[in-house]
């Protein structure tokens, strides 16, 4: 994952502008105070592969666990 980070300066360039319910631009939220609420700025491409990891993560250990007559599901 390349286009994943908590630092904005490196990826300013690439961010949505953020707009109200009225369609203004507005700043961008920063969650500095609040990092673990989600401090960290990614790419839809790097998003997709985090999700596709997690998913492959679940589907092993799911047959896994079927091949050893373990639960059916995680």
């Amino acid at each position: 994952m390349t286009s994943t980070t908590t630092k904005r300066e490196n990826v300013s360039d690439r961010l949505v502008q953020a707009r109200n319910s009225a369609s203004k631009k507005v700043k961008n939220w920063d969650l500095a105070s609040m990092e673990a609420a989600g401090a960290i700025l990614s790419s839809a491409d790097d998003l997709a592969k985090f999700a596709l990891a997690n998913i492959k993560t679940v589907l092993h250990e799911a047959r896994y666990r079927r091949g050893f007559g373990g639960s059916r599901f995680p």
